[in-house]
Formats: structure tokens, sequence, C-alpha cells
């Protein structure tokens, strides 16, 4: 199992030239207006990115608005239950390829929701953490350094009873 984070950075603009988000009076409405729209939207772009995924996978999403900047930030967790510790190496750079179909869902969600401002994504900025799950015994990594430390002990002790016994013969 696997838990990836990808952090999707906005930034939000009034499709009226006349009508300037980062006014005193218009940004307190529009902060009360978008926070009661985050959970409503956060659960239809959960809904639709989840369609781009197979069945198996778990996606969540939370979307947070920033008036006093007029951006918007969209996290989206994936539970992707089928890369393990190997193949999960590389699985950042596999979902990076994913970041502009995400971003048109949540670009295209918004503004069916809020005709009035329009919604920017930057794809370069966008960040992907990727959680491990913590390693067990079994990992390849940690039977690995195991095989390693006790094959090292095991010859320094035959080393050490070869040299006694031998010295032992020899008369040193």
């Amino acid at each position: 199992m696997r838990i990836l984070r990808i952090d999707l950075p906005a930034s939000l603009k009034s499709n009226n030239a006349q009508i300037n988000l980062s006014s005193g009076a218009v940004r307190e409405q529009f902060r009360r207006e978008m926070d009661s729209l985050k959970d409503e939207l956060s659960e239809i772009i959960r809904h639709r990115a989840s369609a781009y995924f197979p069945s198996d996978y778990t996606v969540y999403v939370r979307i947070s608005f920033l008036p006093e900047t007029n951006g918007a930030k969209t996290i989206i967790w994936v539970d992707d239950p089928n890369v393990r510790w190997p193949a999960a190496l590389f699985a950042r750079r596999a979902w990076a390829l994913s970041i502009p179909i995400l971003s048109h869902i949540i670009k295209e969600t918004f503004e069916e929701r809020v005709q009035s401002v329009s919604m920017q994504i930057d794809d370069k900025k966008a960040r992907i953490t990727s959680f491990a799950p913590i390693r067990g015994w079994n990992d390849p990594v940690i039977l690995t350094a195991g095989v390693l430390i006790l094959s090292g002990f095991f010859w320094y002790l035959v080393n050490w009873f070869l040299q006694d016994g031998l010295s032992s013969l020899i008369g040193y």
C-alpha cells in the first residue's frame, strides 16, 4: 500500500475586470461563499477524480481557499493498494503524469460551480509526496542488511576459530 499526496496550488481571478478580489469587502464575501462551497466542491472533485482510477484505489480531496492571496490549494490523497516497496521508488515520478488530468478536473469542477471566478492551476508548482508503509522483517532491504551482518559475524567467528586452531597445530 502506498499513500500519495498531490498538492495543486491555484490562483483565482475574477472574470469581471471591474471586480477586484483583493478589496476588503469583496474578499470577505468571497471567503464566506467559498467556505460554504468547499465541502461540496471537494466531494464532486473526489467523485470525478476517482473515476480515473481503478476501483480498488481510494481517493480523498480537500480544497482550501486562501482569500488573502486570491488562491486555492487542492490536496488529493490517493491510496494505491498495488504498489509495494521496490516499485514505490518510481511511483512519484509516474504519478506526475496525472497532474494535468487532475488539474483539469479541479478547474472544470470549480468553474462549473462558480461562474464569476476563473481558476488557474500551476502544474509546475504541483507537489507529490509519497508516504511509504513501515518496513517489516521480510522487506528486501532489511533482509539484505540482516544477511550481510549475520554472514559477516559468522565469518569473523570462523576466522577466529581457525586462527586459534591452526596456531595450536603449528605452535604459535
